[in-house]
């Protein structure tokens, strides 16, 4: 597996693109993307050699509209593997619990992601490879 990013909630897409291009001399590597099976609009960029995902609820059944972390904050890291399946089915046995189950993604060109919780870590998105 490899880190593929490091995500952060946002309330406004194109200006949290516009900050991060001014703080960090950053550039996007995905413009704004709707991910249906999630209900939010994503954009990938990448600043110092690393990639930074910017997450933004699209209507009531976003799943970032359901928690308390704050904006700002990073909200979850992300992993590509080549041992998806396994990994999800692993994932009670690792201490964790699937909160979002694989679905197709348009951010990753139709691969499969699922997010899980593990107490002690935090939210990992899981991407096929």
């Amino acid at each position: 597996m490899i880190l593929h990013h490091v995500a952060y909630v946002v309330d406004d897409l194109e200006q949290a693109i516009a900050c991060w291009q001014r703080a960090a001399s950053a550039v996007v590597e995905l413009p704004p993307t709707t991910v249906g099976a999630h209900g939010v609009a994503v954009a990938f960029l990448l600043a110092g050699g690393q990639r930074i995902e910017l997450v933004q609820a699209i209507g009531e059944r976003s799943a970032v509209g359901r928690h308390e972390r704050g904006r700002g904050h990073p909200d979850h890291v992300c992993f590509r593997c080549r041992d998806f399946d396994a990994r999800v089915a692993g994932v009670p046995q690792a201490g964790g619990i699937v909160v979002r189950p694989p679905a197709e993604s348009e951010a990753f060109g139709g691969k499969r992601t699922c997010f899980a919780f593990y107490r002690g870590v935090g939210l990992i998105e899981w991407v096929e490879e």
